[in-house]
């Protein structure tokens, strides 16, 4: 590895992440954004607290006949993806959220929602996606709105029409 390459050592932090060496881990971060600092921001943490709201407020924020149908999905905040989950459903390790489950224009119209349908969304990251506080926000309601997308029956090609890709 080039000690001198942003981009090798901000990986070299992220595996160091995902094998829970966290200390390790952001001292990379540190290093990667010193060598290049246009493409390699510190991540941008906020308390749990104020993370759950925002993502609350996301469905909140939505049009009366859309919230109703969301408040139906529960919306989970994890820190990164599982080792299961990755392999299970072929996930990046930096996937800010996903949707897991069945959408709802492919259920009966009598299905009522099944409990594993659900929202997940991660919390280091979209801290690491982010350059701000401010854009920090506005990604966690980008990314739980985008995974509402999905579960409303959405493509990728729609979200992105939409501004929520």
């Amino acid at each position: 590895m080039d000690p001198e390459s942003a981009h090798a050592v901000y990986h070299l932090g992220l595996v160091l992440e995902r094998l829970g060496q966290v200390e390790d881990a952001l001292r990379m971060f540190e290093r990667a954004h010193t060598l290049d600092p246009e493409l390699y921001a510190m991540p941008v943490e906020v308390d749990d607290e104020t993370f759950e709201r925002t993502a609350r407020e996301a469905v909140e924020d939505l049009p009366r006949s859309l919230r109703e149908t969301a408040q139906r999905i529960p919306v989970l905040i994890e820190d990164t993806p599982s080792e299961e989950m990755l392999a299970r459903y072929d996930l990046s390790p930096q996937i800010l959220g996903v949707f897991i489950g069945t959408p709802r224009t492919e259920a009966a119209v009598t299905d009522q929602p099944r409990d594993l349908d659900r929202i997940v969304i991660f919390k280091k990251n979209l801290e690491k996606a982010c350059r701000d506080h401010d854009e920090l926000l506005e990604q966690i309601k980008i990314t739980v709105s985008h995974e509402l997308g999905h579960y409303l029956g959405f493509s990728e090609e729609d979200l992105e029409r939409l501004g929520l890709a």
